[in-house]
């Protein structure tokens, strides 16, 4: 039986074909033993030649969902794993050679470790560069090193099953899965082990999740949840103070969209937050809009009022 599962959540749909089955090359290459490649098909736009395609992969066993979430393939693809380890691929990412053993040496040499966090690319437009420079940091300084950069990708780690149960996958956040799940598992106080070689290839798109205006709008919730959970005093500071960011990035995009009383509220509540008073100078915008349009309340409205 393999050591290590890794779950792949997709649609299976037509337009990921090339992709789906890239993906699995890249895993079969990504050790010199057998893994197991679970792929999870999840949702009503599968493609029946897709489908065909993965049944007749010998190495590929398929979990179906009649629901599209990814979530919930994620959560479902966890609950099926059978092997001492597992991992996670987007079914338009993939691994690089060796990738998975490069993860399992520190797993091996170090039975405190309960996962494993590596580098990697994030190829944009054919350029690649290197997705993480702090993971110096994680293994001694994980909360702080998290909010400098989410250092948990989805295809970028390895867990020890035993140790990370379907538990910490059962109350996700939407668009931000992995930073919430990070930051439960700094919360745990997890051992975490670094490879900082690049394992896995992340392939940007211009419509990816994290570029969407409800990523951005899951980000205030998702800080807000973090602090109910009660973490230490220094990591309460940094979300505060990122609250505070999150709300001057708001009310600078407010002005710029001509919705004034919305930029006047985000501007003021972001002085609320520690080094609120880095956004004071931004008064001056707000202020000067006032003095050229002092009829204009809201662009949204359509008219004016004297």
């Amino acid at each position: 039986m393999p050591d290590v599962t890794t779950i792949i959540p997709t649609m299976a749909e037509e337009k990921r074909r090339h992709s789906l089955l890239r993906a699995i090359e890249s895993i079969l290459a990504a050790s010199v033993n057998p893994v197991q490649i679970l792929v999870v098909v999840n949702g009503n736009r599968r493609s029946p030649e897709v489908l065909g395609k993965l049944r007749a992969l010998d190495s590929v066993s398929i979990l179906s969902l009649e629901t599209g979430s990814l979530p919930l393939a994620i959560l479902a693809g966890r609950r099926a794993v059978q092997t001492p380890y597992f991992c996670f691929l987007d079914d338009d990412d993939e691994y690089l050679p060796h990738a998975i053993d490069l993860r399992l040496a520190p797993m091996r040499s170090n039975e405190k470790l309960d996962f494993v966090v590596s580098n990697g690319y994030r190829c944009i437009a054919g350029n690649e560069m290197v997705c993480f420079s702090e993971l110096d940091h994680v293994a001694s300084s994980p909360f702080q090193a998290l909010f400098k950069e989410n250092w948990l990708a989805s295809c970028g780690s390895l867990f020890r099953t035993d140790r990370v149960g379907a538990e910490y996958f059962e109350d996700p956040h939407a668009l931000v899965e992995w930073t919430w799940l990070a930051f439960k598992l700094c919360m745990d106080k997890k051992n975490i082990g670094v490879v900082d070689a690049p394992t896995f290839r992340i392939h940007d798109t211009p419509d990816s999740a994290s570029k969407s205006t409800d990523y951005s709008a899951a980000m205030h919730p998702l800080y807000h949840r973090m602090l109910a959970s009660q973490p230490p005093r220094l990591i309460v500071s940094i979300i505060r103070s990122r609250i505070g960011s999150l709300l001057h990035s708001e009310a600078d995009a407010f002005r710029k969209q001509g919705k004034f009383l919305e930029a006047w509220g985000a501007h003021l509540k972001s002085l609320c937050y520690p080094r609120g008073w880095r956004y004071l100078a931004f008064s001056r915008h707000l202020l000067s809009i006032r003095r050229q349009y002092p009829w204009q309340t809201d662009s949204n409205q359509g008219n004016t009022d004297r």
